[in-house]
């Protein structure tokens, strides 16, 4: 397991901690849809609603490669290297009449080469030896994922057990494949999201709509709310609310929701 991808993992499992997500009845749909990010359209209504936000931004199934490129059990281990080398990757599932079987890897491939005996030191050749198919190199004992499984699980798991890559399955049958490259992708996006949007850490007490209203207050002053997150820390036994919105000036937002009756402890531009 590459290095770079500990150092994303460690930030992931810190981006969770910061923004647990409120659940079920505590949540409003807050997202309209994120072009910016390719995020997917939620559909707004009224009162207590089912909500993607962040934790759709952050599971396998919108990561993941869906159009897998697969081999089959009894394809050439020649085939396959040669067809890695040809699309530019590294893992390839092993599939049989829709079912995963198993996984072969580019080091799979590596581990199975045998120094030929006329190589020279200019010129290193190797060869396979009675080695043939891919089912003879492949690795069947895989740890998989399901779309819905969350990217910071998925990353865990790859550090874990120090693999590249983890297929995707659902009801038995192959859906996708989830790289180091592709969790790279959410750790850049997730980046850019925090430099592209501003921050109201709000204190909404005990008041009964409290979420509802501040949601709607920002609306009105046609703040693009992005996610809502409960932060860990609370004032005063209260627990603090934090509205990630579409970057823009917040001390006008402040002042409305102060005259609103409700405590802003920090606004980030």
């Amino acid at each position: 397991m590459s290095h770079s991808l500990r150092i994303i993992l460690l930030g992931l499992t810190r981006w969770a901690q910061m923004r647990r997500m409120l659940l079920t009845e505590h949540l409003i749909p807050l997202f309209h849809g994120w072009q910016a990010s390719g995020m997917e359209q939620a559909t707004v209504s009224s009162g207590r609603a089912r909500l993607w936000g962040m934790n759709a931004m952050f599971i396998v199934e919108k990561w993941m490669t869906k159009n897998v490129i697969t081999v089959l059990p009894h394809d050439k281990i020649i085939a396959a290297f040669e067809l890695m080398q040809g699309r530019g990757i590294r893992h390839l599932p092993v599939v049989e009449n829709g079912e995963l079987k198993g996984l072969v890897t580019d080091r799979d491939i590596r581990l199975a080469l045998i120094p030929s005996p006329v190589s020279t030191p200019e010129e290193r050749m190797f060869h396979l030896g009675a080695l043939e198919q891919v089912d003879e190199i492949m690795t069947t004992d895989l740890i998989t994922v399901a779309p819905t499984t969350t990217i910071e699980e998925a990353a865990k798991l790859m550090a874990k057990y120090k693999i590249g890559a983890v297929p995707v399955v659902a009801d038995g049958k192959l859906v996708g494949i989830l790289t180091e490259t592709d969790i790279l992708r959410v750790f850049i996006d997730m980046l850019e999201t925090i430099q592209a949007s501003s921050r109201l850490d709000v204190v909404l007490g005990e008041k009964p709509g409290a979420l509802d209203e501040v949601y709607r207050l920002l609306e009105a002053s046609h703040a693009r709310v992005i996610s809502v997150s409960m932060s860990p820390k609370e004032t005063a036994g209260s627990p603090v609310y934090s509205f990630r919105i579409q970057r823009t000036p917040v001390e006008p937002l402040v002042l409305k929701l102060e005259k609103a009756g409700y405590r802003v402890v920090q606004a980030l531009e």
